[in-house]
């Protein structure tokens, strides 16, 4: 029986040392969103929070994946790896727009 049919294995350097570190802040930005909703689930679910779900839901999938979705997308579909002022507002832009997301619902939190 012929083996030529099976893939080769993927190359351990599938990341340069140049793209982890063009990624890394968004991935630990992501995995700490992702660890935080799951505590969230955990914490409101017992207690009878309405919205516990609803904010975990959000930390994980909005913040958390998309945050590692970002880095990945950045470093490895870019033409090569991508400055380190783009790196910085693209951070910046989630974060503002995740922001936004959570102020604009609460009456009288808006700081002006």
């Amino acid at each position: 029986m012929s083996h030529e049919h099976f893939l080769e294995p993927p190359d351990p350097a599938l990341l340069t040392a140049a793209q982890w570190r063009a990624m890394r802040a968004f991935v630990i930005l992501g995995a700490i969103a992702i660890i935080a909703g799951g505590l969230m689930a955990a914490i409101t679910r017992p207690a009878g929070v309405a919205a516990g779900a609803w904010v975990a839901a959000y930390l994980v999938l909005v913040v958390g994946v998309a945050q590692l979705g970002l880095g990945l997308g950045q470093a490895l579909l870019a033409g090569g790896v991508t400055s380190l002022a783009y790196r910085r507002g693209s951070l910046r832009s989630s974060i503002s727009a995740t922001s936004a997301s959570w102020w604009a619902p609460l009456p009288g939190s808006w700081p002006w």
